[in-house]
């Protein structure tokens, strides 16, 4: 999970610079974790997402696996304190007729305005 929520109160980047607090933070979250901004609120953050993995790999087969769907957002927090990430696909085995849900760990980069 990513960082706790900070007291600071909103300010840009050079306030927090000169204050030497962190301009940007990385890590991972799975579907579902939250993000928290180490100070201020998300208006004053980028937030950048990116898929580490979609899909599985079956061993011995490179048959018509397939992916069928595949989606990632981020939803700010009702008290600005950070995001709430959804991460997930759809995938189906070759050898199967239905597909299943199958999450998604995401890495992240947050850099302030």
């Amino acid at each position: 999970m990513a960082t706790t929520q900070s007291s600071e109160p909103d300010m840009d980047r050079r306030h927090a610079i000169k204050k030497g607090l962190v301009i940007s933070e990385a890590g991972f979250v799975k579907h579902g974790e939250e993000i928290f901004v180490p100070w201020g609120k998300v208006e004053s953050w980028n937030l950048l997402l990116s898929p580490v993995h979609v899909g599985v790999n079956e061993a011995g087969s490179q048959k018509d696996n397939a992916l069928m769907e595949f989606g990632m957002s981020a939803r700010p927090l009702e008290n600005g304190s950070g995001w709430e990430v959804s991460s997930a696909s759809a995938f189906r085995f070759w050898n199967a007729d239905e597909y299943r849900n199958l999450p998604v760990k995401v890495q992240y980069l947050m850099v302030a305005k």
